[in-house]
């Protein structure tokens, strides 16, 4: 983010980490008495230097949510997907259409190929035939770091977090897909490079508190457990309003409780602000509370799509599932 550093984004939307020198936090002790500065924050300047306060910052970050409220999204549209590794046809002739604020939940068995479609479209793997539209916009053939800027983010099977880090700075971090100062304004701290810092900063004091996390935002991501590090990247994901979210396996590794607490907390933050969410999932209960529509793959191919209830219903799904003639 904008302050003392220069970063490079690349297409997950992950930074390039080096030397990491945060602002000073602005009012952290004011507005919570009695707890430690988060890592990389020093108890000497603050912004309040240059007329900057806590309330400044937060009341800019509502300004910035109310300026951007009530913006009509883009669909994403896949139309006739292939996706071939040699002689695998990983996903075979897909088409579907995910309208705006959605929640579209991807199920199969392993290997059907809904991480491979993810991959389609995020720019993580090459596209063999068809496309890829985010509303008019062809996005077949952009980067995965293009289609970041578009607001196409994902999340991993797997935690990707800087482990001996903060937890304020690894969400502070997806302030990055923000547009930032050049590397001028930044050296010389010009007027741009200040308020990409007050936004960058307000964004993050935002997401901590709306996901619950703000008292361990100065705790390493090490030292906590596995359910909050999945907040952790969450935040991390969220913090700069995404338009279309990709969620692969959000709750795996998860007990029951920490499920279903993820599955609360994905349908509070959409119902707050709705954007576009894709997840693949192998647990239809998490599916059938968290989504309003589902599509069902095997072997690459798309057999079922509608609501929850009536794709696990399907024959086809069931089959794909359990094996021939069971019915759950």
């Amino acid at each position: 983010m904008a302050g003392g550093r220069l970063h490079r984004v690349d297409s997950t939307g992950v930074l390039d980490h080096r030397a990491v020198q945060l602002v000073p936090d602005p009012g952290w002790r004011r507005s919570h008495p009695g707890r430690a500065a988060p890592a990389g924050r020093p108890h000497g300047r603050r912004h309040t230097d240059r007329g900057l306060d806590s309330c400044q910052v937060r009341g800019h970050a509502a300004d910035e949510q109310q300026s951007t409220a009530g913006v009509t999204q883009a669909r994403l549209t896949v139309e006739d997907l292939t996706v071939r590794y040699g002689a695998l046809q990983a996903v075979r002739d897909i088409s579907a259409t995910f309208q705006p604020d959605s929640i579209v939940g991807l199920i199969g068995p392993n290997g059907a190929g809904k991480t491979t479609l993810l991959n389609a479209l995020s720019g993580f793997t090459d596209i063999t035939s068809g496309r890829v539209r985010l509303g008019e916009r062809d996005i077949t053939r952009l980067s995965g770091q293009a289609r970041v800027a578009l607001g196409i983010v994902r999340s991993f099977q797997t935690v990707r977090l800087l482990e001996d880090e903060s937890v304020f700075l690894n969400v502070a971090l997806g302030c990055e897909r923000n547009p930032q100062p050049t590397v001028v304004e930044q050296i010389f701290s010009l007027p741009r490079q200040w308020r990409a810092r007050r936004r960058d900063l307000a964004a993050t004091y935002q997401i901590l508190d709306t996901l619950g996390l703000s008292e361990f935002a100065g705790r390493a991501v090490a030292e906590l457990p596995y359910a909050t590090r999945r907040l952790v990247e969450l935040a991390r994901i969220l913090v700069v309003h995404p338009e279309v979210v990709l969620l692969d396996e959000p709750a795996a590794g998860s007990d029951r409780a920490e499920r279903d607490l993820m599955g609360r907390t994905l349908r509070q933050l959409h119902a707050r602000e709705p954007f576009t969410m894709i997840v693949v999932e192998h647990d239809v209960d998490v599916v059938r509370k968290l989504c309003s529509y589902a599509i069902a793959l095997d072997s690459g191919a798309m057999i079922a799509s509608g609501e929850p209830d009536v794709v696990l219903e399907n024959d086809r799904v069931q089959e794909a599932y359990f094996g021939v003639g069971h019915r759950a």
